[in-house]
């Protein structure tokens, strides 16, 4: 029904059943639960310099070049 109801905007079978449970068990909030695992890296103004110095320097590099010199994730590069 609630499918028929909000058709693409309604959540599956699988994930309404999941929060069923979480509510029949005393869950009284919706937020997320904090996860485990790699924490997201933010943008510091710290390494947007140092990438920005090292660049300036020398534009030729590459990324993994700043990678190694800067010793800060490509991801974050």
């Amino acid at each position: 029904m609630l499918q028929k109801a909000f058709k693409d905007e309604c959540m599956g079978k699988t994930q309404i059943k999941e929060w069923y449970g979480r509510f029949k068990n005393g869950r009284s909030f919706v937020d997320s639960d904090p996860r485990s695992g790699r924490p997201s890296t933010g943008t510091s103004s710290h390494n947007v310099e140092r990438v920005r110095v090292a660049v300036e320097q020398d534009r030729r590099l590459t990324v993994r070049e700043l990678e190694d010199e800067i010793r800060i994730p490509k991801s974050t590069v």
